[in-house]
């Protein structure tokens, strides 16, 4: 009896946590060549300031843990998919992003210790600029 107790206790914080956290972030790279239009299909692309940024890399979570990984190529993008616990084969790049630790206030977004200026708000999305050519978008959903 005393150990269902301590496990329905672990299922409510387990809960709260979950609830409290957000559910799903999409997080993407971006960045504008001029050659890009000519290489890539319309789908890859963000207009942001009259230039079409390529959408290089889209990390997905879910309840902070990546799911999702895609990357563009040729013909659209390319999608890998984590299925979390049982297929957690994550290249070197990716590990380091396993984990989202996650902040937003009005004027900053801070994404696994990183502090990224907000430079535009579009209803669920954030656009960060964080080059001349380069961006960082978060599309909360």
């Amino acid at each position: 009896m005393k150990y269902f107790k301590i496990l329905f206790l672990l299922i409510i914080i387990f809960t709260g946590i979950l609830l409290s956290t957000k559910l799903k972030l999409t997080v993407g790279n971006a960045e504008y060549d001029a050659n890009y239009e000519n290489i890539y299909p319309p789908k890859c692309f963000i207009k942001f300031e009259n230039k079409k940024y390529l959408i290089k890399q889209i990390y997905k979570y879910k309840y902070k843990i990546l799911s999702e990984y895609w990357f563009v190529a040729s013909e659209g993008f390319a999608v890998q998919k984590f299925e979390f616990p049982f297929e957690m084969n994550y290249n070197n790049d990716q590990k380091k992003s396993i984990l989202l630790k996650y902040s937003e206030n009005e004027k900053f977004i801070k994404i696994n210790s990183r502090k990224y200026k907000i430079t535009e708000k579009r209803n669920d999305t954030i656009i960060s600029k964080i080059g001349v050519d380069k961006l960082i978008i978060f599309i909360n959903q």
